[in-house]
């Protein structure tokens, strides 16, 4: 009978190889970890720069109604590449083949890819994975806001369509050779989006200097202090180009201080809200005094009718003390003001350059276009076409 041995295996050091295992596996994992967390942020430095660069992209529409131009859409193209390119993906700068600019001037979008940009990763070339491509894509839209802060304290009817018995030049505009009164009884009409100010139904057409506009940006106005005329549901005796202009209050009785050169209303400006109409004419000269003050203050900034644009030595021209903000409201209302209405709700605001406020009172300037605004609008209820914001969308 075989006797069993009485020596046992020596399994000294098995423990060792098995940690030795293991811990070659966790530094694996944990290579693999370094990696991935290196790659999320590379991602992430790429999604940020395709947002800052669709949203640069998009704001060249806040600066021209003309955005089916190509001047505009390369505008877009170049700020959302500048934006692009001030960025970095970890510590590289974004290579400028690696920038892909879409421009969808229809829906006023900006789509901006950034990638493929090759990561090279520390650990996964035990795997042959040397590098990793990286992308990201972002877009940025200019919709409709609702409130808009620091709106000067006067307001003026915005633009209507009159009937073919005033409109004698058949220009959209008033001229000297027409009386022209918003009269519902007589067909003038008024749709925001179709005829008001800012809108396409000007296009084409020359005012008296020959000047042509694209949905009426640089268009020259003079505002005169007017008070209802009373009859007729309308504003007779109007000059050539001269829109009548009332004070309003926001709750606050000092006119003279909304318009100072430092210094914005408290609180916003709504879309669809009610504003108390004030017709002291002590409290209109205060604001014309202040716009003068606004005027001195900048001496560089204006319009160019040669080439249609402002020239300023700033570096924004939105930033000039000559750039106000004004608010717009339905003609339709003209009538209710007539027989002794004293609040207007605004329909729009928008920009406006001053040029002068001459010894009779009127206030000349050009008008612009879009309002940067806070909200989500609603064209239907509150929104004014005129008022917009830039979000992402994509």
């Amino acid at each position: 009978m075989p006797r069993r041995s009485g020596r046992r295996k020596n399994r000294r050091g098995a423990s060792l190889a098995l940690a030795a295992v293991c811990m070659f596996a966790l530094i694996g994992v944990g290579a693999l970890a370094i990696d991935l967390g290196m790659l999320y942020k590379a991602r992430a430095d790429a999604l940020y720069a395709a947002e800052a660069a669709a949203l640069a992209g998009a704001s060249a529409f806040l600066d021209s109604p003309n955005y089916n131009g190509t001047a505009v859409q390369q505008e877009a193209v170049d700020r959302a590449r500048e934006y692009a390119h001030n960025n970095r993906i970890l510590t590289d700068s974004i290579p400028v083949d690696a920038v892909t600019v879409q421009v969808i001037p229809a829906e006023l979008k900006v789509r901006v890819r950034v990638g493929p940009v090759s990561i090279g990763t520390w650990f996964a070339p035990v795997f042959d994975e040397g590098s990793v491509p990286v992308s990201a894509v972002a877009a940025a839209a200019v919709e409709e806001g609702d409130d808009v802060s620091c709106v000067s304290p006067f307001m003026i009817p915005d633009t209507w369509a009159e009937t073919a018995e005033d409109n004698v030049l058949s220009n959209g505009w008033e001229d000297s050779a027409e009386n022209w009164t918003f009269d519902a009884g007589q067909g003038d009409g008024y749709d925001q989006s179709g005829n008001g100010f800012g809108s396409d139904y000007r296009n084409g057409q020359a005012d008296e200097s020959s000047d042509q506009y694209t949905a009426d940006y640089g268009r020259r106005m003079i505002l005169q202090a007017s008070q209802p005329a009373g009859g007729g549901g309308g504003t007779p005796g109007r000059t050539l180009n001269t829109w009548d202009f009332w004070a309003f209050d926001e709750d606050d009785p000092d006119l003279e201080q909304a318009v100072e050169m430092d210094e914005c209303r408290e609180g916003a400006v709504g879309m669809g809200e009610n504003y108390e109409l004030i017709t002291d004419e002590a409290a209109k000269d205060g604001v014309r005094q202040r716009l003068r003050e606004r005027m001195q203050a900048d001496n560089t900034t204006r319009w160019d009718p040669s080439t249609g644009t402002i020239i300023s030595n700033l570096p924004d021209w939105r930033s000039s003390s000559r750039v106000i903000k004004v608010g717009i409201y339905n003609p339709e209302m003209l009538a209710a003001l007539d027989a002794g209405g004293s609040q207007v709700p605004f329909t729009n605001v928008v920009l406006f350059l001053l040029e002068d406020v001459d010894d009779q009172n009127a206030i000349s300037g050009r008008f612009l276009y879009y309002v940067t605004g806070s909200g989500s609008g609603n064209q239907d209820e509150s929104g004014g076409s005129m008022v917009k914001h830039i979000r992402l969308v994509e």
